[in-house]
C-alpha cells in the first residue's frame, strides 16, 4: 500500500474462516494534517466513511443501535472519550436528547459495561450542554427511570449519574432535596433521612 504523505494509518480487522473463505470486518483510519478519515467495511461489504468529527460522531451513534454488544460498547467508549478529551459543543447541543435516551436504554437494559459507560456519558452531557431546559429534562428522565424501578440495579455509577444530573439539572432546592433524600435512603437503608 502506498501511503503517500499520510502521517498515520491504522488497519484493523476481525473475522472468521468458513471453509476456504475468510469473512471479516475491516476498519482503517487515515490521518493527514487536520483531516481524519475512518473507513469501515463489514462482512456484507457495506462501506461506511466518516471524514470529519461530526460524521464520526454520527457513525458512533448508529453503532449504538447494533445488535452486537461489543460494537455498542466500542461506540459508547468512543463517544465517552470524545466527550472527555475533546468536547464537541455543537454535537452535544444537537444530539443531547437522542444521546440521553439511548444511554437511558443502556442503563435499563444494557450490559454492565454499557450501563457504566452510559451513566458517565449522561453525566458529561449534563455538564457540557448550555441548555438549562435540556439538562432539566435529563434530570427528570434519570430520576423517573430511577424512582420507577426501571433500572436493573442501583449501582454506584447510577447513583453518581443521578447526583451529577441533579447538580446541573435540578431547577430548585426542593428537587435537589428530594434526590438527596432518595440517595440517602439507598445508601443508608433503615435510617430515617428526616433526622
Amino acid at each position: 500500500m502506498d501511503t503517500g504523505s499520510l502521517e498515520q494509518e491504522a488497519i484493523t480487522f476481525a473475522g472468521m474462516k468458513k471453509s476456504d473463505l475468510f469473512l471479516a470486518d475491516v476498519n482503517t483510519q487515515l490521518k493527514s494534517k487536520n483531516v481524519t478519515t475512518d473507513i469501515k467495511v463489514d462482512i456484507s461489504s457495506n462501506v461506511k466513511v466518516a471524514n470529519d468529527k461530526e460524521e464520526a460522531f454520527y457513525l458512533m451513534m448508529m453503532m449504538m443501535l447494533e445488535c452486537r454488544a461489543s460494537v455498542r460498547e466500542e461506540a459508547l467508549s468512543t463517544i465517552l472519550k470524545a466527550l472527555t478529551l475533546n468536547i464537541e459543543q455543537k454535537f452535544v447541543e444537537m444530539n443531547f436528547v437522542t444521546l440521553v435516551y439511548q444511554c437511558l436504554h443502556f442503563i435499563k437494559k444494557g450490559s454492565p459495561i454499557e450501563m457504566k459507560q452510559a451513566t458517565h456519558i449522561i453525566g458529561l452531557l449534563s455538564m457540557i450542554t448550555t441548555s438549562v431546559e435540556k439538562v432539566h429534562e435529563a434530570y427528570e428522565d434519570v430520576l423517573n427511570a430511577f424512582s420507577q424501578g426501571g433500572l436493573k440495579s442501583k449501582t454506584l455509577e447510577i447513583l453518581g449519574c443521578l447526583a451529577v444530573v441533579t447538580f446541573f439539572g435540578a431547577s430548585n432546592s426542593d428537587e435537589t432535596e428530594s434526590v438527596m433524600k432518595l440517595l440517602w435512603d439507598i445508601i443508608n437503608p433503615g435510617i430515617d433521612s428526616s433526622v
